[in-house]
């Protein structure tokens, strides 16, 4: 293990004597009306543990945040471990991180990543495997996470610039590695049971007290995620220019370095059949009538209970050996318990932070009222999705969706716009984080790649985010307003 810099080691005190100030020392100020003093110790708890994720990590501020939270008097400690680790959402997470970790293990990820990119309609056609590249890695994204469909991608990329003669430095090669990363992030927002958009859909439903609807959310995200890829597409082939003629003689041979990656055996086509199942599972209780038995089953289930029932099969299915799921080992390499963490937190802080007794939605609407009272949902909309863009790439994104969400139940219904719709909006603002090293592990393997200089990434990323903010926009206003 490598000793810390003095700097780094001072930096560490300083953060963590910011935290402990405003954890248990912003409580002690005398409140603003109409926050309460109670809700001047749960902002306190909320500010503190912002600022921890967003500099030392997830776990230790989620914790002792959790901790502020009972010592303000708001709930007993044993009410608090209830409503934050035996939380619907946050049993839910662990087993989605599972079985997310079973299905890369068994390599239906690379199948899939394989299977898209030699097909022989693409081939000879320089940016229609470009985009249908970019889509896989962003299915990638979806069905593990950012940093496998990075590398991933990445690995398939460099073969295909040895075989045809791109050097680092190219403006195509800078063009697909940032693509990659693009793509990869907002993948990794289209699946409403992952990581950072079930963190922001549970304090939503903390907040709100109702869900988003797992079906809306993905077609909304899936058409803005798609139109944002393609505009990416068109501005390297319009906008840049890029030579990219000698992809014509690309051959799938350059691709498929694995020929076996292309062939499932009977345990992987199991797994393959459980991860459609796990999907269709989840959507089906959005489609069918509330009458039906299988409508009422799922929806007692709920989407623990299915993933649950699905990773439950996989420890069984064979009845021999090997099993489909060897759980502890899976759970040991794939569980992030930094963020099962910030999402027990987030269950209580967000709950906290809406009820009466704290005063914060008040103070909100009070303070924000001259910019939004009177403003219509168009700029409302677009102001968040500024804050947003430029917060998360500073902060940590489910923090920062986390602390727009107020906002956005202060002044949606007040602006005639659906407060899930402008959720589902923060949610994939957020995934927008990679143009400073810190604002996610997608940005710091952007930037730690010496193939790419930091002028093509700042350049790439305006074009990326510029993009995607008029994608946002337009769909917002047309598909989100027919799904809310």
């Amino acid at each position: 293990m490598e000793q810390s810099t003095g700097k780094i080691h001072y930096l560490d005190y300083f953060h963590t004597l910011v935290i402990l100030l405003l954890m248990f020392g912003f409580g002690q100020l005398p409140a603003v009306e109409p926050i309460t003093p109670l809700g001047m110790k749960i902002i306190g708890a909320f500010l503190g543990m912002l600022y921890g994720w967003s500099t030392v990590g997830l776990i230790w501020p989620s914790v002792l945040g959790l901790l502020a939270i009972a010592f303000s008097g708001y709930a007993p400690l044993k009410t608090i471990w209830a409503s934050s680790f035996g939380n619907d959402n946050v049993v839910q997470f662990i087993f989605i991180f599972v079985f997310a970790g079973a299905v890369e293990a068994h390599g239906i990820t690379k199948f899939i990543a394989y299977w898209i990119l030699t097909r022989k309609a693409i081939v000879g056609k320089p940016w229609l495997f470009n985009l249908a590249y970019l889509l896989a890695i962003a299915l990638l994204g979806a069905l593990t996470s950012s940093s496998p469909a990075i590398i991933l991608g990445w690995s398939i990329l460099y073969s295909v610039f040895s075989t045809l003669g791109y050097q680092k430095g190219d403006k195509y090669v800078s063009y697909m590695l940032f693509g990659t990363v693009f793509a990869a992030q907002l993948g990794m927002g289209m699946m409403p049971f992952k990581s950072a958009p079930l963190t922001v859909m549970a304090a939503f439903e903390a907040i709100a007290g109702y869900r988003i609807d797992y079906l809306s959310y993905m077609v909304f995200f899936a058409c803005a995620l798609c139109l944002a890829i393609v505009c990416f597409i068109l501005a390297g082939k319009y906008l840049l220019r890029l030579d990219v003629a000698v992809l014509k003689n690309l051959q799938q041979e350059t691709i498929l370095q694995d020929p076996a990656a292309l062939r499932l055996n009977g345990q992987q086509k199991m797994v393959f059949a459980l991860l459609v199942a796990l999907i269709v599972l989840m959507m089906l209780p959005s489609v069918l009538p509330k009458e039906l038995f299988l409508a009422q089953l799922l929806n007692q289930l709920g989407a623990t209970g299915i993933a649950a029932a699905i990773v439950a099969l996989m420890c069984i299915i064979p009845l021999g050996k090997p099993k489909l799921l060897n759980f502890q080992a899976v759970a040991q390499k794939n569980i992030s318990w930094g963020v099962v963490l910030l999402l027990a937190a987030v269950m209580v802080v967000s709950g906290a932070l809406n009820n009466d007794s704290v005063g914060f939605v008040s103070f909100l609407k009070l303070l924000l009222d001259p910019v939004f009272g009177h403003a219509s949902a168009v700029f409302f909309v677009l102001a968040l999705i500024g804050c947003a863009v430029v917060f998360t790439n500073f902060c940590n994104n489910a923090a920062t969706a986390i602390a727009l969400l107020p906002v956005v139940l202060a002044f949606a219904q007040a602006l005639d716009i659906s407060a899930s719709l402008v959720a589902v909006v923060i949610t994939f603002s957020v995934m927008l984080a990679f143009l400073t090293p810190a604002a996610s592990p997608s940005a710091a393997l952007l930037h730690g790649n010496d193939w790419l200089c930091k002028k093509d990434i700042y350049q790439l990323g305006f074009i990326a985010i510029a993009a995607s903010i008029v994608v946002l926009y337009i769909v917002t206003f047309t598909i989100g307003q027919l799904l809310y």
